[in-house]
């Protein structure tokens, strides 16, 4: 196919679906990472609970990320024609950053109440 019938009938569609499926699943791969296994396991449940902030911004994030590709999905099932506006447009909205809010997240719900807060609304709005 050259050049000029690619560009009349869009980018592949199995690429950018690849591509962002890809960064969904890392994404949600990377959330597991601030989940710390205690260093001392002989106060193994104590310490396991201590981590239910890490637990929690992990559920959170993992619900944020699967709804979102679920959305993805039902919004370029629609889309006829991939183009590069379409793919730079589809790479803004990817949630390869949400990891670090989520990190953010556990760490201030062990933190003041007023740390928490702002947490929660860097998480909702994703820092940006």
């Amino acid at each position: 196919m050259s050049g000029e019938e690619a560009s009349s009938q869009g980018w592949d569609r199995g690429r950018l679906d690849a591509f962002s499926d890809g960064v969904f699943a890392i994404a949600i791969t990377i959330l597991v990472l601030e989940i710390k296994v205690p260093p001392d396991l002989r106060h193994l449940g104590r310490d396991l609970e201590h981590e239910w902030p890490a637990y929690l911004a992990y559920v959170t994030s993992f619900l944020t990320i699967g709804g979102v590709w679920i959305a993805h999905h039902r919004l370029f099932s629609r889309v006829r024609v991939i183009d590069a506006t379409i793919v730079q447009l589809n790479l803004l909205v990817i949630t390869a950053f949400l990891p670090f809010p989520t990190a953010v997240l556990a760490e201030a719900l062990r933190a003041s109440e007023r740390t928490a807060e702002i947490a929660v609304v860097c998480t909702g709005g994703r820092c940006l």
